[in-house]
């Protein structure tokens, strides 16, 4: 099972829950989850763009597998 974290930030996390998201993802990777985080920041700037962001977000979803589990955490 493919993990997949979808958030405005995760790597220079500011807040205490995105503090708490880092280490909730961390920990699931510990435990033997493959995880992939897709940061909103970290897009190409063409694909930063809230409407475009949902797209590439869609794009991920349809094009996983089947038994990926997929987690948002934005303001999108």
């Amino acid at each position: 099972m493919k993990l997949f974290f979808i958030t405005n930030r995760f790597n220079d996390a500011l807040t205490g829950g995105e503090i708490y998201n880092k280490a909730l993802i961390e920990s699931a990777a510990e435990a033997g989850f493959e995880t992939e985080v897709l940061e909103r920041v970290s897009l190409p700037k063409h694909w930063q763009n809230i409407v475009a962001a949902n797209f590439y977000y869609l794009f991920a979803l349809i094009t996983s597998d089947k038994d990926s589990l997929f987690l948002f955490d934005t303001d999108l």
